[in-house]
């Protein structure tokens, strides 16, 4: 999942003098040369300066070290470590995990198939970034994992935990993190993941999963921190002895969460409040947390809250699924001194005062497969204009505005209206769509071809043919585009260009009108996401003007898993 977002602008003409232009175009192209590619392969030979991949250092910190702002460091797959040091990331470059080793363009890597992990190894934190990082500085496409920082404070015999960032450390950056993962780092105090004090992290398309705090935030300790997380799972992060399971949002700044699926984090202690997340607000300075088209579930706490406590701050909850919460006092959300939270559309286990608020259950489609079925109330339920401008996709990188036929559109804003959760329940977002006219049968009928369900690559759809010959045989034809080729008057061959036909069978029933077969069928897990094809059925008729009586047109795009 890698939804991206672009912005334009309309150009303005310029009366600037030539000098200034040409001055201008002067400094563009000399920015344009000081750019460069770092390259880092844990398997090169010593010795490399990094300029090629044939001449690549073969490790990661030796890169850091030569990038210059502006620059791109790419590494490839495998398990890089620094001997007990935090690695340095350095203000302004782009850090690009997942190359194979022989890449010449950025688009050509894959970090799904070619891991890269940085591995603390259990023994030290993983990374640093300074305190002037701003969103230009990136990390994109890399693994954290066992990240470790059991710092004590030492007074007199007393020794105090400080670990702070296992993964990473910011204390007020501002950096972008995407499509990375962080499993299975660990600090003794705050922050198993990330602390940040006073920055404006962003992380998109990011899991965080099995981190563990000592004390409080399994995932992130954010002071003062206006931090953004999009399309990102947060899984199984516990703070052991204190508050905010996956999260624990202190102070000033205003954070924003939009697409997440925040399920089975805990603050398990008797004392542990918010499973999922603790917003501790400032009264001076209440900015509200906001979260937009989460799914929140599962996670519990030893004391209040198994999803949210608000202590002073002022959240902000739509379009959101809480549900399977448990804790202690009050499963899914509470307000602590002068804490408010205003929900609206969203599915609240037991309800929750606010507009459009319905108290569910949301019918997940499994244990472990949070889209909402198609028996769901939280189905074509949300508010269309709480959703961020720019977020045109759900947590699957799916389109985000899907209406669902039979659904009644309760939510806010004109068709098709946005699903409460994370996932845009189950719209299809390339779905099967019916074109052209049958040709007509016996008594008139006229053969009718559906298809179920949503046509996924690596997944079954069954072609419903009713409306036939009953006993009559019939064919499949199927090709990779509409057509349009007479076969007389009344009938047209609908597929194009035409594929040898499939197969025959026999329809089932009796008679005109009562002919039916359902055809169930696996898209191939290597078929092309995006793929359209076209199919239609044809049944031998005596009573049709040809002989022969033919369904309607499907079209059918595949979609991913």
């Amino acid at each position: 999942m890698t939804p991206s977002t672009s912005l334009s602008r309309r150009s303005r003409r310029s009366r600037r003098s030539p000098v200034a232009l040409g001055l201008a175009a002067l400094l563009l192209a000399s920015g344009a040369a000081d750019a460069a590619v770092v390259y880092v392969d844990r398997l090169a030979a010593p010795g490399g300066n990094g300029t090629s991949w044939a001449t690549a250092f073969d490790g990661l910190a030796a890169g850091l070290s030569a990038a210059q702002p502006g620059d791109e460091i790419w590494v490839t797959a495998g398990a890089y470590t620094n001997g007990g040091t935090p690695f340095q990331m350095p203000t302004g470059v782009a850090l690009y995990g997942g190359f194979g080793g022989n890449e010449t363009a950025l688009s050509q890597r894959d970090f799904e198939l070619n891991v890269t992990e940085l591995d603390g190894q259990g023994t030290t934190r993983i990374m640093e970034i300074p305190d002037s990082a701003q969103p230009d500085t990136i990390i994109d496409g890399v693994t954290f994992k066992d990240g470790y920082d059991f710092s004590t404070l030492t007074i007199g015999t007393l020794m105090l935990p400080q670990g702070k960032g296992g993964a990473i450390y910011s204390y007020s950056g501002s950096m972008t993190i995407r499509n990375s993962r962080f499993v299975n780092n660990q600090v003794n105090q705050n922050g198993a993941v990330i602390y940040d004090y006073n920055g404006s992290p962003t992380f998109e398309s990011c899991v965080f999963e099995g981190n563990v705090a000592g004390e409080s935030a399994g995932v992130g300790y954010l002071y003062n921190a206006s931090f953004t997380m999009r399309d990102c799972v947060l899984s199984g992060n516990m703070a052991m002895n204190n508050d905010g399971g996956a999260i624990y949002a202190y102070s000033n700044g205003a954070p924003l969460l939009v697409n997440c699926l925040i399920v089975g984090n805990q603050a398990p202690s008797s004392s542990g409040d918010g499973g999922a997340i603790y917003r501790y607000g400032s009264s001076s300075n209440p900015a509200p947390l906001t979260m937009v088209n989460c799914t929140v579930s599962g996670n519990s706490a030893g004391g209040r809250a198994g999803a949210m406590y608000d202590y002073y701050g002022q959240s902000v909850i739509v379009n959101t699924i809480l549900h399977g919460n448990t804790a202690s006092n009050a499963p899914n959300l509470y307000n602590g001194s002068s804490g408010s939270t205003n929900v609206t559309y969203s599915c609240v286990e037991g309800g929750f005062a606010g507009v459009g608020n319905i108290a569910g259950p949301p019918v997940f489609k499994s244990a472990t497969d949070f889209h909402v079925d198609v028996t769901s109330p939280c189905l074509d339920a949300g508010d269309n204009t709480a959703v961020p401008a720019g977020v045109a996709t759900d947590l699957a990188g799916d389109p985000r505005f899907i209406d669902t036929p039979a659904a009644p559109d309760t939510g806010v804003g004109p068709a098709p209206i946005v699903d409460m959760g994370a996932y845009e329940g189950t719209g299809c977002p390339g779905p099967t769509t019916a074109y052209g006219a049958g040709c007509p049968g016996s008594g008139g009928a006229v053969p009718v071809l559906s298809a179920t369900p949503c046509p996924r690559v690596g997944q079954q759809i069954s072609l419903t043919f009713s409306n036939g010959l009953g006993g009559a045989p019939a064919i499949v034809f199927a090709g990779l585009a509409q057509g349009s080729t007479t076969i007389d008057p009344s009938c047209t061959l609908l597929t194009a260009p035409v594929l040898p036909p499939l197969f025959t069978f026999p329809l089932g029933g009796s008679g005109p009108g009562n002919g039916s077969a359902v055809l169930t069928f696996l898209i191939s897990p290597t078929s092309p996401v995006g793929l359209t094809a076209t199919v239609q059925f044809f049944t031998s008729d005596p009573g049709a003007a040809f002989g022969v009586a033919g369904s309607n047109g499907l079209e059918v795009t595949y979609n991913a898993p």
